[in-house]
Formats: C-alpha cells, sequence, structure tokens
C-alpha cells in the first residue's frame, strides 16, 4: 500500500488498500474463504486496516502534489535566471577556485574579446594567448 501510494499517489494508494482488506478479509478472517467477518474485533481491525491504508494514500497525495509544486517553481525560477544570466548586458560569469569559467554569457564574451563562449571558458592559465589588446582599451 505505502509504495503504490508513494508512486502513484491517491488512486493507486485506495486501490491497493482496497485489494488488501479484500485479501485480508477473504484469507485471513474467520470463516476463511468468504468476504465476511463474523467477529466484531476482527472486523473492528479491518475497518483500522483500511482507515490506516487511506490515510496513507491522502498523506503520500499531498506530498506528491507539493513536491511537484516546488519542482515546478523551481524549474521556474531557474529559468528566469538562466534569461537574467544570458541576456545581461553587462559581462557575467562564473567559475570555480581554480579561475576556471564555467560559465559566462555573451556580453563577457564580446568585452574580452573573445571569438566564442567556449574559448572564453578556458582560463587564463590554459590560454597561450593573452586577453585581445581591444578589450584592455
Amino acid at each position: 500500500m505505502v509504495l503504490s501510494a508513494g508512486y502513484g499517489g491517491l488512486g493507486p494508494g485506495l486501490v491497493a488498500t482496497a485489494l488488501s482488506g479484500l485479501t485480508v478479509s477473504y484469507y485471513w478472517l474467520p470463516p476463511r474463504n468468504w468476504f465476511t467477518a463474523n467477529d466484531f474485533n476482527d472486523l473492528l481491525g479491518l475497518v483500522i486496516f483500511l482507515a490506516v491504508g487511506l490515510l496513507i494514500s491522502v498523506i503520500n497525495e499531498r506530498q506528491l502534489r507539493h513536491a511537484t509544486a516546488v519542482l515546478a517553481a523551481l524549474r521556474k525560477s531557474e529559468q528566469r535566471y538562466r534569461l537574467l544570466f544570458q541576456l545581461n548586458p553587462a559581462g557575467m560569469f562564473q567559475s570555480r577556485r581554480d579561475g576556471q569559467i564555467v560559465e559566462c554569457n555573451d556580453a563577457f564574451v564580446r568585452l574580452l574579446g573573445f571569438s566564442s563562449r567556449e574559448e572564453a571558458s578556458r582560463t587564463i592559465c590554459e590560454t597561450s594567448t593573452p586577453i585581445p589588446r581591444r578589450a584592455m582599451n
């Protein structure tokens, strides 16, 4: 029940709970091989089992919806940041501690006189040529 509700949400969780309840009623509760429970305690146990299965399914459905909403908000935020970074008229870059440029925008490439982002992504130490003179003027 927990796995089906966790991965599939409310619908599969309820189906698994119902099938589990029918299986318990048919195979384990006396009289066996019947879908009835003659003892009040057995019936109460079955109702509690079904209620817990329903509760688990509802909780997992809420968690799935929340996780989906968080992922959608994260994607939207990443897209906004990417657009702000790429379309910014100021030269921007991200680098590692060793100086390796991880990412840069087109304004950075133009500002330093490189021909492409790939060329700008190499560290100054790796390039055999210094920064073009026109970028220093």
